[in-house]
């Protein structure tokens, strides 16, 4: 059976960025950030992984396929 892990969407005010961090997840499970205008997807490498840094600017989730989601921030 496939873990699907934790999400976390982490931001830093010093770079007004988004990213998100997946762990205690299976090797390869999908994970996104969603911003106001597009998602951008991840694969975990082995049980952790961290997502690219997108625009915070404005609200983000962070999510593990479609189903795991953090709130707006």
């Amino acid at each position: 059976m496939r873990r699907r892990g934790t999400i976390e969407l982490r931001y830093s005010s010093s770079c007004t960025a988004n990213w998100a961090r997946i762990y205690d997840a299976s090797n390869g499970q999908q994970f996104y950030v969603e911003t106001e205008t597009r998602s951008v997807w991840w694969h975990a490498i082995g049980s952790t992984g961290y997502g690219d840094m997108v625009d915070g600017s404005g609200t983000a989730c962070a999510c593990i396929l479609k189903d795991v989601c953090t709130a707006w921030h």
